[in-house]
């Protein structure tokens, strides 16, 4: 019996089977390339991660019970809610930003309340009316976090240069959160509204962008051109707003979030625009919302918005 050469993956300690990758001829001289390794991670074990810790990243060649070549490595594994400050990679921000969160239909059930106030209409239609439609229900998003006596806090404490991130139920809980769980808990309700919201991430700070118009103005996962983002604002395609500043005591007008948010872009080094909906389409789904710490009552999504983008 002929035995085909394999490459086996593992992360040690109790992080899954290790991954088997036959190996096609290789020729002396020659490279295999291996694109995309799919280790399936424990759900289980990474829900319990609460704090960064190192794990061993294991590599071997093999040629059935024979290890021809073995490479280790130490790496970290990030708990279920830190992003790396180091890595920025930005796109990743679009996994913490949950719209099917239950608590984000607790919120959107009080947007009507303040829309309707605000306008004599309800209806959370996303896209479906005018570029003023969708500015008038994000001013009553940005309104109605008045009502939650939220503030704002420094970053939560966190090690080897990441940022623990608070999901929608602990920043309504707490009530408090940081430029970044304030800036993700904005496009998720945005998101469940049906609009189309951006990440805006500068030196020191984070704030919220919306498309004002469904029209796609913008094909790449993250925008780093602050010149692109000021002719889309001049072209009234885009609005922004600072998420901090509706957790102000007195909260600031709307129009003043706006300004302040602008006053960023201009005087702040950007280091990238998040655009939600290009990342969605390249894959980066909602991580899976975790709900020990919080019992909702059952809401009608229908009620409410005829928008959810994930079933």
């Amino acid at each position: 019996m002929i035995l085909t050469p394999q490459v086996e993956v593992a992360l040690y300690p109790d992080l899954g089977e290790p991954l088997t990758i036959p190996l096609d001829k290789i020729h002396g001289g020659e490279e295999f390339k291996i694109d995309v390794i799919d280790l399936r991670l424990p759900a289980g074990r990474l829900e319990k991660t609460l704090e960064a810790e190192r794990i061993i990243l294991e590599c071997s060649v093999k040629k059935g019970e024979k290890t021809l070549e073995q490479v280790k490595k130490e790496v970290n594994l990030l708990a279920y809610n830190d992003y790396s400050l180091k890595e920025l990679y930005l796109e990743l921000l679009t996994c913490f930003v949950t719209p099917n969160h239950p608590v984000i239909m607790q919120v959107l059930k009080q947007v009507r309340e303040v829309l309707k106030r605000n306008t004599g209409n309800n209806s959370l239609h996303g896209y479906q009316g005018s570029s003023q439609d969708v500015y008038e229900m994000t001013k009553a998003l940005y309104e109605t976090f008045k009502d939650f006596g939220i503030s704002y806090i420094n970053p939560p404490a966190s090690f080897e240069g990441n940022q623990k991130i608070r999901f929608p139920d602990r920043v309504l809980i707490d009530q408090m959160g940081t430029c970044l769980d304030l800036s993700v808990l904005a496009c998720a309700c945005l998101e469940q509204m049906g609009l189309d919201p951006l990440i805006i991430v500068v030196s020191g700070h984070a704030f919220i962008g919306v498309w004002l118009e469904e029209e796609q103005h913008n094909y790449n996962p993250v925008i780093d051109e602050p010149f692109k983002l000021t002719n889309l604002i001049q072209a009234e395609s885009l609005l922004l707003f600072d998420s901090s500043s509706y957790a102000f005591h007195p909260q600031l007008p709307f129009e003043a979030a706006i300004r302040e948010a602008i006053s960023y872009l201009n005087n702040k080094p950007l280091i990238g625009a998040v655009d939600i909906r290009i990342c969605r389409k390249k894959g980066y789904k909602p991580l899976p919302i975790r709900m020990d710490a919080i019992a909702t009552p059952e809401i009608d999504r229908q009620e409410i918005t005829k928008s959810n983008r994930f079933p």
